[in-house]
């Protein structure tokens, strides 16, 4: 399934991960594009843009995009994300200590949410 609409991107910004976020801003469209766009919420996939219409084929990715940005297991991605949120906090203390009562806190609320 594609998706082709003319758009313009209305926001570009950096997240703390190094991941980016943007906004693209389409014109009118029928309901049948917007269903399409619809049914690809939340989805991994390719992103192309070009002010130009005249994509050539050679330009599209055949491969499926990573689910894990660098090989990572969703375990390793939460570690770095806490340990991002760590350093804003100031980086007091040993990030180790840290991270195993911040993972202690989450256990417990899980083992909580299972005695419902």
């Amino acid at each position: 399934m594609i998706a082709k609409l003319p758009a313009y991107m209305d926001y570009l910004g950096t997240k703390k991960d190094g991941s980016y976020k943007i906004t693209f801003v389409t014109q009118e469209m029928n309901s049948e594009d917007g269903m399409v766009l619809l049914n690809m919420r939340n989805k991994l996939g390719w992103l192309l843009f070009s002010p130009e219409d005249n994509i050539k084929e050679e330009e599209i990715p055949k491969e499926s995009p990573k689910e894990f940005p660098d090989d990572k297991t969703p375990s390793q991605r939460l570690r770095g994300v806490v340990f991002l949120y760590w350093k804003s906090l100031g980086s007091k203390g040993s990030f180790d200590a840290y991270y195993k009562v911040l993972m202690e806190k989450f256990i417990n609320q899980v083992k909580v949410k299972l005695e419902l």
